[in-house]
């Protein structure tokens, strides 16, 4: 690895290793190899290696750069033993560090050790020459807080990440900068390399911040990876196991592995199996159970895990592994990073942050799972409203205008969509047929049969000789429309104004109430109705006629009326609603929003359980004059024919 080393500055001898390709050397504290002195520009200059080899470029500072004495202009290519010059500072750049430029590092900090002074100073900056006894404490902070779990780490950030859950592709993170510190001991030639307190801090607060934007699952814990090994620079990998909603089961969700760990794992074998991050079930499993993180410094020597054989094949040595919480407690998954270096291990100090990236992350996975759910919610909203405007087509538009007779007509679904049906067909001679149909079920499956029921019947009402017929036909084609144990209520009326009659042809629906011109409210008997459509497949339907004398009403309805519940789990039932036709006006528009209404009062705590249809049909009484509106549309009423699903007005 490539390195600068200090020739002329504070301390002489010092060694900057250049493992990141982009480096500024600045007086910011951003920078990457910070230089504290008035003269030195802000950002000041700039190293870049592409391919092995670095280059150096004059970032338009105040007092120059200089490179082997002569001022540097443009960029420059880097060879072996170059002088560089920044104002009072001299460094020589050598292409690769030789092990005898550095002495051994202290011994490894065990986690059970006590904790350090917190009290310590800030992060060592090459500044100005120091007095002796500013050497002296440099060097004990140093000593103190440079364990092997950071001094192993270089300037300029992290390593590139390689993400192991979508393609093994490299993330760039070259732009996190002054993450670690480099400083030389000047009495031992010691080099101690430390996280910036500071820098620790922001990438902390960078992870929290992007956490925070982000709604998708996988990126979600993509980011919360990809922070974890900006602030642990010593972790090699690190993945994410998580529970289906739903289920106990634990899936891999996303893994992250660094390329130099990669390497050193395969031995520089590309392909490797090693580049895959592997999981031991031991310490998930003990996170699982207490619901507590877990740290091990050294995890094969760890007693706690000796029985596992997984984590000597995997070679894991330190480990770091805590639960995922929802908001109320419960266990989303685990999060663990690991590394496989016995010179490296996590601590005490560590496993807090760790624990509290964990609960930061455990919120944002509950956040993403509830957004997609909030989406899924919304999608599946759009495609019923489209359906419910789809199966409102169905319905008629307006009442037919027939000479004598008044119409109207109430729908409303239980959900976005439902099973009952009514429609108007006019027929040759000016006859008017009239449909009403109740799909066994309700919501979409029953809308789907519906609207198969809308066509069908039409084809037949139009094509059949008679009313009889036409309904055995579409019993003939339900049935063997494959439709399981599915079947359809249905009622066809024929209506013939020139003579005052209708023709009655039943399906096991319920028989429409008659109102006489005396209030008297009685339903229409008939001892031949028919079976259900759909049960079975060979079936004749007898036909019933009834004259119609003035001032006479039908009305046909589904059980949605009859079969509305009150608090007290009562049931409407056929004789309140044979009560309500009689109270009510006997104009069919009169008619339909009393019943409405008494249903409504009936049933007011209680959600509406099925769908609701009403049809009223009444031959003017004699002597009474059809007024225009009556043969318009019923659009402009107080009860809305074709309601989404329970909004009552």
């Amino acid at each position: 690895m490539a390195y600068l080393k200090l020739i002329q500055g504070n301390t002489p001898g010092q060694i900057l290793e250049l493992n990141s390709g982009r480096m500024v050397l600045g007086r910011h504290p951003n920078c990457e190899i910070v230089l504290d002195n008035p003269a030195i520009s802000r950002q000041h200059a700039l190293l870049l290696e592409s391919h092995g080899t670095y280059f150096l470029e004059d970032l338009r500072s105040r007092n120059r750069t200089f490179i082997n004495d002569t001022t540097l202009q443009g960029r420059v290519e880097l060879k072996d033993g170059d002088v560089l010059k920044v104002c009072d500072y001299v460094f020589s750049f050598h292409s690769s560090l030789p092990a005898a430029e550095i002495d051994p590092l202290p011994p490894v900090v065990p986690a059970e050790a006590p904790e350090p002074d917190q009290d310590s100073g800030a992060a060592i900056t090459l500044t100005e020459p120091l007095t002796d006894d500013q050497l002296e404490a440099a060097e004990k902070f140093a000593e103190e807080f440079a364990s092997e779990d950071s001094s192993r780490l270089t300037m300029g950030g992290t390593p590139e990440l390689e993400d192991q859950s979508a393609g093994s592709h490299q993330i760039d993170v070259s732009n996190e900068n002054s993450s670690i510190i480099s400083t030389m001991g000047a009495r031992s030639g010691e080099l101690h390399l430390r996280v910036r307190p500071e820098a620790t801090l922001r990438a902390v607060l960078d992870m929290t911040r992007d956490l925070s934007s982000v709604l998708k699952l996988n990126d979600v814990l993509g980011k919360a990876l990809d922070g974890l090994l900006r602030v642990f620079a010593h972790a090699d990998s690190g993945f994410v196991l998580l529970r289906e909603p739903g289920r106990r089961k634990l899936v891999v969700s996303a893994t992250r592995i660094r390329p130099s760990a990669a390497i050193r794992r395969r031995g520089g074998t590309p392909g490797s199996e090693e580049d895959v991050v592997r999981v031991s079930m031991t310490i998930v499993r003990k996170v699982l159970e207490s619901c507590h993180a877990v740290l091990s410094a050294d995890a094969v020597r760890d007693k706690r895990f000796q029985q596992s054989e997984s984590l000597c094949d995997l070679r894991i040595r330190s480990v770091m592994c805590a639960p995922l919480l929802a908001k109320d407690g419960e266990i989303l998954g685990v999060l663990q990073i690991d590394t496989r270096d016995p010179s490296r291990q996590f601590t005490e100090d560590d496993l807090d942050m760790f624990t509290a990236v964990a609960g930061t992350c455990g919120l944002a996975v509950e956040n993403a799972r509830l957004h997609e759910t909030i989406v899924q919610k919304k999608a599946v909203e759009r495609e019923l409203e489209f359906a419910t405007q789809v199966q409102l087509g169905f319905l008629p538009d307006t009442q037919p205008q027939v000479p004598g007779y008044e119409f109207d007509d109430y729908y409303e679904a239980a959900q976005s969509v439902g099973g009952d049906y009514f429609d108007y067909i006019r027929l040759p001679d000016d006859r008017i047929a009239i449909a009403v149909g109740d799909v066994a079920g309700k919501g979409v499956p029953a809308a789907l049969l519906m609207a198969r029921l809308y066509s069908a019947a039409r084809y037949h009402l139009l094509t059949a000789p008679s009313l009889g017929r036409a309904m055995s036909g579409l019993n003939t084609e339900i049935h063997s429309s494959g439709l399981g144990h599915r079947f359809i209520t249905c009622i066809f009326t024929l209506l013939d104004p020139a003579k005052h009659q209708v023709t009655i042809a039943n399906a096991g629906h319920m028989p429409p109430l008659v109102r006489k011109p005396s209030g008297k409210v009685e339903a229409v008997t008939h001892a031949d109705s028919g079976m259900p459509l759909g049960v079975v497949s060979d079936q004749e339907f007898s036909e019933t006629k009834l004259k119609i004398p003035p001032g006479t009403s039908f009305t046909w309805y589904t059980d949605g009326i009859t079969e509305a519940m009150n608090g007290n789990r009562e049931i409407y039932g056929r004789e309140r609603l044979s009560q309500c036709i009689s109270r009510a006006e006997s104009k069919p528009r009169s008619t339909v929003k009393a019943i409405v209404e008494d249903v409504e009062q009936f049933s007011r705590i209680q959600s509406q359980r099925d769908d609701m249809c009403l049809v009223c049909l009444r031959r003017l009484a004699t002597g009474e004059v059809q007024h225009e509106g009556e043969k318009a549309s019923s659009s402009d009423s107080s009860i809305n024919r074709r309601r989404p699903t329970g909004r009552r007005k």
